[in-house]
């Protein structure tokens, strides 16, 4: 499989009795449409165990290049389906993060073997380099007793201006211990510190 250098992750929520058509779309339709573009490596669906929104999707990309390809603006905003403008009109704590890698880990998350899924973005404030701070991110995790899978990601287009930590666990963690380790690196605090966990496994 190729290197994921890109990725892609959708935060939302549905409202309050459409959880069950949103489930369906997005593992019936819009993830496996995801899925059929060259580019997208991986593609998973997470539930929160705390921390809003409820839902996120992953993808690892080749590239994050792939976002602005024929392929992918050919489904993508305005050209969505019906029901993508149905479902997601009707979605709150929307969030899109587009990133490109900046740390060590080249392949997408063996997710056959995760448990849990941390989700955190740092910002960067002044004199605070994207690649120091993803450095002190890997020694940190790297670490860690629980040794997660971790995949770093700088923030780009709408998203720039953070770093982001996606980190794998393959036993049940808590988000307070968590925190106590990776709620604040290298004098960064997280503005985004979410824990999930999979909701259903569909490709990659």
């Amino acid at each position: 499989m190729p290197d994921a250098n890109g990725l892609l992750m959708a935060f939302m929520e549905p409202p309050s009795g459409m959880e069950d058509e949103f489930n369906d779309w997005y593992d019936t339709e819009h993830l496996p449409e995801r899925m059929a573009i060259r580019g997208f490596l991986a593609g998973h669906r997470w539930v929160s165990v705390h921390g809003y929104p409820r839902w996120v999707a992953t993808y690892f990309l080749s590239q994050a290049a792939v976002l602005h390809s024929p392929a992918y603006k050919k489904v993508g905003g305005a050209n969505g389906s019906p029901w993508t403008t149905r479902v997601t009109s009707r979605t709150i704590g929307r969030l899109r993060v587009v990133g490109e890698r900046i740390g060590k880990g080249l392949a997408p998350f063996d997710t056959n073997t995760t448990s849990r899924l941390l989700t955190a973005r740092y910002p960067l404030g002044r004199g605070v380099k994207d690649t120091a701070l993803a450095q002190v991110l890997e020694n940190t995790t790297g670490a860690m007793a629980e040794k997660p899978q971790v995949r770093i990601f700088r923030g780009i287009e709408a998203s720039a201006g953070s770093v982001w930590l996606l980190a794998a666990f393959r036993q049940p963690v808590g988000v307070e211990a968590l925190a106590a380790q990776l709620g604040e690196v290298g004098g960064v605090g997280a503005a985004h510190f979410n824990l999930y966990m999979p909701h259903w496994k569909v490709q990659g």
